[in-house]
């Protein structure tokens, strides 16, 4: 068993539980209410055509009922029970963390998480494969195992407003000029670099999510040592 979010990719919004079993589909959090323990027979990866329950931290587990996906209960039945597909694989191909999967209900029918004409509504109609029935499982980071890491992370040059400083103050840590202090929001695609340009001068670079740099801005004349803050505000 793990503990793993749900996640829509083409909205970013996660399967959540609320009050009263009610389930729905939320802005990312660090939330129990957004955790789920997928629970599945046997050892080793996670495969297409494997059968799981996803337990929430009330001990009740997703459960289809029609249409409606709830968690209300802490039955451990067929209508709790849910088949992973791998999005173009086959069954017994590997699902590696944050790979597009389809969640099969025991209607035949696949859910769906805040599709276009019903927002922040998780539910199952149809037995459709489409963007809408689209869903990431993603694990704790600290269920990820290291072989993992190259299929999850990714990297890209961007080039800098300025080049960064090659001169080193002495506040303590030599190097600590040489750094790029960075943050991402958790609400938006804005992200944001801190860093010394080779005028000492500390900058402030704003992107978007195509790594576009939206503004630049001096911040002040000091050695930067580190950066906290939200880019979305």
């Amino acid at each position: 068993n793990s503990i793993v979010a749900l996640v829509a990719p083409r909205s970013g919004r996660r399967v959540a539980l609320r009050e009263v079993g009610r389930v729905e589909a939320a802005a990312a959090e660090a939330a129990a209410a957004q955790r789920w323990v997928l629970e599945r027979e046997g050892g080793g990866g996670l495969r297409s055509g494997d059968v799981v329950m996803f337990r929430a931290w009330t001990g009740n587990r997703l459960t289809l009922e029609g249409s409606e996906v709830h968690a209300k209960w802490n039955h451990s039945g067929t209508w709790q029970r849910f088949v992973v597909e791998l999005k173009g694989g086959e069954v017994g191909d590997r699902v590696a963390p944050g790979s597009t999967v389809f969640l099969l209900g025991h209607t035949g029918n696949r859910m769906d998480v805040d599709a276009p004409d019903s927002p922040d509504v998780v539910q199952a109609r149809w037995n459709h494969t489409g963007s809408w029935q689209e869903l990431a499982i993603l694990p704790r980071c600290a269920d990820v195992a290291a072989e993992e890491l190259p299929e999850l992370l990714s990297t890209r040059a961007v080039p800098l407003p300025a080049a960064i400083s090659a001169r080193c103050g002495g506040f303590g840590v030599k190097m600590s000029c040489r750094h790029g202090f960075y943050a991402a929001s958790p609400r938006t695609d804005f992200h944001a670099l801190l860093y010394n340009d080779a005028e000492g001068k500390a900058l402030l670079v704003l992107f978007d999510g195509d790594d576009a740099v939206l503004r630049t801005k001096e911040i002040f004349r000091e050695e930067v040592r580190g950066l906290q803050f939200d880019p979305s505000a």
